[in-house]
């Protein structure tokens, strides 16, 4: 009895034909009878599987079957495959280096924390100066250098503390020690500015006034702040001020530095000189040297400091109106100095002040480490 062949699968034969080549199946017979009653049940079984295998590799003499060109090639489709590629991996987060790892953060702070560790070194040391000279002072046989004494030593302590915190801070990277540095470092910011602000106000007015046939001039105190009169009115300051004025011996020198009276009306007094060492020119008395004047003329002006000068040494016209001008005139120039320099300190300590701030945060990201 002879096999029947087997049915060609429709999927094969719709593929073959949508090639153009009609694929053989492997298990067809070569004839194509029709099958009978007796062959029927005799007939192998055909699996599902047969329809789903893939056609055999083609022979050398066959030509490959050309691929069909894909729809679409635009660069949308192409971006449109790279966005369902990149949805379909795991979504990576970015490492960011910690604050005193290896990265730009952590080399800035670690140059900052030796920055701020090398000043507060040198300003130690620069501390220890300003304590010791004040202990010097506290030697001194002048009793109004001698007043100063607790003020500098007040001062080169303050700078110290303030160092030494900040170079704890900085050396061992103790968070706690940079915030108390920092915020010390800010109430002096605070500090120096403030003064500044109020020296400048303070020293804007005041101005001397030219004297007749003299280079020097002459001074009044209504023309200073209100400020500046009520400190030199106050009689326990002035009485202080005075005697250091008088322990000065500035205006007993002045015979000594100028010989004639052509020399000492060419002369460029200082402020105290022409308020405390000689009467007012308005007064109208004539100079027989540098230090001594004829009180036996009658003064021209109603100037109460005509009457208060007097020739002895211990007099003068430290009591005077005109001297107190004299001294605020020098003090209003010293505070522009001063208000001057405080500018200046005032950039160079906010730029410390930013190193230790990330001197500090360098130290706050060693301590969440650990």
């Amino acid at each position: 009895m002879s096999s029947s062949p087997l049915p060609v699968c429709p999927h094969r034969d719709g593929a073959s034909r949508s090639a153009g080549q009609r694929v053989p199946s492997p298990l067809a017979a070569a004839d194509l009878r029709p099958l009978s009653l007796s062959s029927h049940a005799n007939r192998p079984t055909l699996r599902a599987s047969h329809c789903h295998r893939r056609a055999p590799p083609a022979s050398a003499s066959t030509p490959p079957v050309p691929r069909p060109p894909p729809l679409f090639s635009s660069p949308g489709r192409r971006l449109c495959s790279r966005r369902r590629l990149a949805r379909s991996r795991p979504a990576t987060r970015r490492r960011i280096p910690s604050r005193g790892g290896p990265g730009l953060l952590g080399r800035m702070g670690s140059t900052s924390a030796f920055v701020i560790r090398w000043i507060n070194f040198f300003t130690m040391i620069l501390a220890l100066l300003v304590v010791g000279f004040g202990f010097w002072m506290s030697t001194h046989n002048d009793e109004c250098r001698r007043s100063l004494t607790i003020p500098v030593i007040a001062l080169g302590g303050v700078i110290f503390l303030i160092s030494l915190i900040g170079f704890l801070g900085a050396w061992k990277n103790i968070s706690c020690l940079l915030w108390t540095y920092l915020i010390m470092l800010f109430v002096v910011l605070v500090a120096i500015m403030v003064f500044t602000v109020l020296a400048f106000i303070i020293t804007n007015t005041g101005t001397g006034h030219v004297v007749p046939g003299a280079r020097y001039k002459e001074y009044r105190l209504q023309d200073y702040s209100s400020w500046f009169v009520k400190q030199l009115n106050n009689t326990e300051k002035w009485t202080h001020l005075r005697s250091c004025l008088v322990k000065s011996d500035d205006c007993n020198n002045l015979s000594k530095r100028y010989k004639t009276l052509k020399q000492y009306k060419l002369a460029e007094l200082t402020p105290m000189e022409s308020g405390c060492c000689r009467p007012p020119a308005e007064c109208g008395y004539p100079a027989l040297n540098a230090s001594y004047f004829d009180l036996s003329y009658h003064p021209v002006s109603t100037n109460i400091d005509c009457k208060l000068y007097k020739n002895a040494r211990s007099v003068r016209c430290y009591d005077c109106d005109s001297c107190k001008a004299g001294v605020a005139q020098y003090m209003k120039t010293e505070w522009r100095v001063v208000a001057i320099f405080n500018v200046i300190l005032f950039v160079i300590l906010s730029f410390v002040y930013f190193v230790g701030c990330c001197a500090r945060r360098n130290a706050g990201g060693s301590d969440a480490k650990r």
